[in-house]
């Protein structure tokens, strides 16, 4: 747990060398560039926290191989683009909380296959809006009554709320 640490730089490729790690906490730092690739060797990754830095780019693929993830918050970073499809295999989440992102595209279906899924932070534009709504019907038919989503609605500039 390297939480608020005031770390800068990337995550540093030496880890790579260490398979075994089940939690990498690394929230609330100054943690810049891409998510590595080589994450994916973590095979018993079960935490994966890096929100509050200023990671960036693409969600790499490869981090749909963490099959055994049970939390993953990437929010508060500098991501872009759209979530990859590759991150519907990660069925064991728990959490996963993409909020105060670039992301762009429609929050993905697959999500609501997540049967384990509990606390979902997101954050989206008039662009996603209606996809949003299919998804909670999704999400709230697989999950357990203890199921919990956090909607952050500060980009959707709404004249009149749609029908």
């Amino acid at each position: 747990n390297l939480v608020r640490n005031y770390l800068s730089g990337t995550i540093p490729v030496e880890w790579a060398s260490m398979p075994y790690i089940t939690s990498i906490t690394l929230s609330a730092n100054n943690l810049s560039g891409p998510l590595p690739t080589w994450l994916q060797n973590f095979k018993n990754l079960k935490i994966l926290g890096i929100e509050g830095n200023q990671f960036s780019g693409t969600i790499p693929d490869e981090l749909g191989n963490l099959t055994n993830l049970t939390k993953l918050h990437l929010a508060s970073n500098k991501f872009i683009g759209r979530l990859p499809v590759t991150l519907a295999r990660l069925v064991n989440l728990e959490e996963f909380w993409i909020s105060d992102n670039n992301f762009n595209g429609t929050i993905p279906g697959y999500i609501g296959t997540w049967s384990r899924l509990q606390k979902l932070y997101v954050s989206f534009s008039l662009y996603c809006y209606f996809l949003f709504i299919s998804l909670v019907v999704s999400v709230y038919q697989f999950c357990s009554a203890d199921f919990y989503m956090r909607v952050d609605l500060k980009d959707l500039f709404l004249k009149q709320w749609p029908a």
